[in-house]
């Protein structure tokens, strides 16, 4: 016992110190560890997977900036991604085996979890923030998901104003509108932005979203939504009930960069928004009218279709944009 255990211990420093791409010997490894596997074996892998782990974090310049997200990890500079993507490989492959050999003893198995992002600045208040790794289990392994274009905007202290997921940008500041029904007198609005990308085939866009809350005391007996819970006074709408607003600009692109007013998005036609640094909040656009994203101006329209509640944000454009195209999103 004490030999396989010498001789794991020495395959594991050894894959670790060629540079975290020596899958030959977590082949090794896991040989040995399933024939061999016992709570102590597993004591030992999980140590030297954090250790693994550390290297390739401080390799890479890594660092974690949030206690409420210990397992994002960030980098300041470029990144070697041929390099680093090979080291994670062989990461994964470790965490695997532990996984398998936990599993085999009846242990609760490791977590797989780990995000990082590649830091760039904008400006002295603003980052940007692209994504290069998120690990999450799939099929009951450890695995790499998919971070194609998945980029964040933040401000200095951290706060995130806008994400975007493939060729759609969410604005992270919502906003509080009203409505004219006294059922559901409130409404939360999103706002999401998209560029014209041939690769996705779909044109560029801007689009609001209200989504809303109905006393449970004043729903309609063909509203058939649960308030039965304990201590429910409020249900939220189904998204069938929620009717979006799209602005269609066609074949234009969109750009995002910093200004001295703040986060400024804009297409290839001229239109733009501007958010806050700070809050994230909509300070100017000369395609949305204030009314459309002012906290006291802004307005949900309430309707009922086929027995049940309908919402659509009412939005304005100013008279440049006027001839574009707005057209419902329903669900």
């Amino acid at each position: 016992m004490e030999v396989i255990k010498i001789l794991i211990v020495f395959v594991l420093i050894k894959s670790i110190s060629v540079g975290y791409s020596a899958v030959g010997d977590n082949v090794l490894c896991e040989r040995q560890s399933l024939s061999a596997c016992n709570l102590e074996m597993v004591k030992l892998f999980r140590t030297q997977l954090a250790i693994r782990k550390k290297m390739i974090l401080d390799r890479f310049g890594l660092t974690n900036q949030s206690r409420y997200s210990p397992s994002t990890f960030y980098s300041g500079g470029m990144i070697d991604q041929v390099l680093f993507q090979k080291s994670i490989d062989a990461y994964i492959y470790g965490v695997n085996s532990l996984r398998n050999c936990e599993r085999s003893i009846g242990q609760n198995v490791t977590k797989c979890k780990m995000s990082a992002y590649q830091k760039r600045s904008l400006s002295d208040s603003l980052n940007e923030n692209l994504a290069i790794l998120e690990l999450g289990v799939m099929n009951g392994n450890c695995a790499k998901r998919n971070v194609m274009n998945r980029t964040e905007i933040v401000n200095s202290s951290g706060k995130r104003l806008a994400y975007r997921l493939k060729y759609s940008w969410v604005l992270d500041r919502e906003y509080q509108c009203r409505s004219d029904d006294t059922k559901s007198p409130n409404t939360t609005r999103s706002i999401s932005l998209g560029g014209y990308d041939p690769k996705y085939g779909k044109g560029s866009y801007l689009m609001a979203h209200d989504w809303s809350e109905g006393s449970c005391s004043n729903r309609i007996i063909m509203e058939q939504f649960s308030c039965e819970k304990n201590g429910y006074e409020w249900f939220t709408y189904p998204v069938s009930a929620h009717v979006a607003r799209k602005v269609k600009l066609g074949r234009k692109t969109l750009s995002y960069d910093a200004t001295d007013k703040g986060l400024k998005f804009s297409w290839s036609n001229g239109a733009n928004i501007i958010i806050d640094q700070n809050d994230g909040r909509i300070i100017e656009s000369n395609i949305l009218k204030s009314r459309s994203y002012n906290e006291i101006f802004c307005h949900t329209k309430t309707y009922i279709r086929n027995g049940r509640r309908r919402f659509k944000p009412n939005i304005s454009l100013e008279s440049d944009f006027l001839a574009l195209p707005v057209v419902d999103v329903n669900g």
